[in-house]
């Protein structure tokens, strides 16, 4: 799975909310508080949520996404508003500035892009958890 390359000078998430979207995207399995997280931990969860994004527009599911019932938690919800909001468009392979702003209004993540993410990127994390060494 190929991450967004972008540098550390692009991090616009804070702490909390790299925190709130590992959390998601990882399925719960982040033990280590928003203050423990690193300038390298905080670049992931940014990539990590750009190529969710990105995987919506190109697995053609957007309709779905709007459509959809499933409700995610507060904690993620603000955090894609506030990211997508401070976005660099150019960032996104598939999202017009259009596009990225009906994300905003309607921000549900499609559970089989996160289940993905959480399957290849848990242990990544595991790693990082238990070594300090964030290697992906």
């Amino acid at each position: 799975m190929a991450l967004p390359d972008i540098s550390s000078q692009d991090i616009i998430m804070s702490q909390q909310e790299a925190h709130s979207a590992l959390d998601y995207l990882l399925l719960g399995q982040v033990s280590l508080s928003a203050n423990q997280l690193t300038l390298e931990d905080r670049l992931l969860a940014q990539k990590l949520t750009i190529h969710a994004i990105d995987k919506h527009y190109e697995m053609g599911f957007i309709q779905a996404l709007f459509s959809s019932t499933a409700k995610i938690p507060r904690g993620p919800t603000a955090v894609m508003k506030s990211f997508l909001s401070k976005a660099a468009k150019h960032w996104f392979k598939h999202a017009s500035q259009d596009e990225l702003q009906e994300f905003i209004r309607e921000p549900k993540l499609f559970r089989s892009v996160v289940n993905t993410i959480a399957s290849r990127f848990r242990s990544v994390w595991m790693i990082r958890e238990q070594t300090g060494m964030l290697i992906y």
